[in-house]
């Protein structure tokens, strides 16, 4: 029960008790605070209710009004945090910033839809400052994704829940009931002959494709949904200063005018959206768009692509329909070399016709 229903609540029953007294029990003079009328005696009751309320509610150890526990110590921390088997996301927070107050009804709100796949947890920063000084908490509300005692995301400030649902999805904590078609993906591709590890959901040819919120070169913010009504090719790449990325995205740059206005290629990668336009005037990209996952990686974990450990994105190529169906997925199995170009523009081409 929140504090405000207790209050309420208490102040309900003692203006009923009070009301009572002072109608059944007034004393001659009238004088008697309690008694002397209805309703100063109901006056008088609600004010003691709602001090009782508010004294008698205060013991609950380990949690605040909701379902999340907060952490009163290191050792609790390792416990519930560390040591749970499974991703937790953490809330640094305190009682006084007025963003953490908006950011505690979106997380309840997602520990709710994840049910008992869900790992959450808060932390307030007053009550246990060394978590906070150990985790670099330099500003709140900062939240943390952490698998294994690893940190694999943060947030700092208020963030969105569509934007943590996309990153809860991907780290394995669904829905009750939704299908996760494998979260971690090993030794699917490698890197100059090493095996890594790739998370994220699977898409498959025939998915409806995943929206996702990247960064233009300008900060501005790009929903792939709203490019619905063209057909859209995917093109990701770890990062653009490289010379594999940098001939697929400059191959890309001249296929565009062969593929005409209703095809957009987009160049994704973890770059900074800085860097981005430092290489596209470089290079003289033009056809081609650069965006950017750097900030939370919800694209490579949307669509699958992000190495994990290393926050890049592994190279690969979706070709994606006019109504929002992928209709063409390449992972490249070797990330130092070159995707099949001929493959992805001809699936491509024929969304076209």
């Amino acid at each position: 029960m929140t504090v405000t229903i207790r209050v309420l609540l208490g102040a309900g029953i003692g203006l009923l008790i009070g009301a009572i007294l002072g109608t059944v029990g007034r004393c001659r003079t009238g004088a008697c605070p309690l008694t002397g009328s209805p309703w100063r005696g109901g006056l008088f009751g609600a004010i003691f209710g709602a001090l009782a309320a508010l004294a008698t509610g205060g013991g609950q150890s380990g949690k605040e009004p909701g379902n999340i526990p907060v952490i009163a110590s290191k050792e609790e921390f390792s416990r519930r945090v560390l040591e749970a088997g499974r991703p937790v996301l953490v809330d640094f927070y305190s009682t006084t910033c007025p963003a953490c107050a908006q950011q505690a009804p979106i997380l309840e709100t997602l520990a709710a839809e994840t049910g008992p796949n869900a790992g959450f947890a808060k932390v307030d920063v007053d009550k246990v400052p060394d978590l906070a000084r150990e985790y670099r908490v330099e500003a709140i509300p900062t939240l943390l994704l952490l698998r294994n005692g690893r940190e694999v995301n943060r947030w700092v400030g208020l963030t969105s829940a569509s934007t943590l649902r996309v990153a809860l999805e991907s780290a394995g904590m669904e829905p009750s009931g939704k299908d996760d078609r494998m979260a971690e993906r090993k030794g699917l591709v490698t890197l100059k002959g090493n095996p890594v590890t790739l998370t994220g959901h699977e898409v498959k040819a025939g998915d409806a494709a995943p929206d996702a919120t990247l960064l233009a070169n300008d900060l501005s913010e790009v929903k792939l949904s709203g490019y619905r009504g063209k057909v859209v090719i995917l093109s990701v790449v770890p990062s653009l200063d490289t010379p594999v990325c940098d001939r697929q995205t400059r191959r890309f740059n001249e296929e565009a005018a062969a593929l005409g206005p209703d095809v957009v290629i987009l160049t994704v990668s973890m770059d900074l959206p800085f860097a981005q336009a430092r290489w596209c005037g470089a290079a003289g990209i033009s056809a081609v768009r650069t965006l950017s996952d750097h900030r939370d990686a919800a694209f490579g974990k949307a669509y699958g692509v992000l190495i994990d450990g290393l926050r890049l994105l592994a190279r690969s190529i979706f070709v994606i329909d006019r109504e929002g169906t992928v209709r063409y997925v390449q992972v490249v199995k070797e990330i130092a070399t070159e995707p099949d170009y001929d493959a992805a523009l001809a699936a491509a081409k024929k969304l076209v016709k």
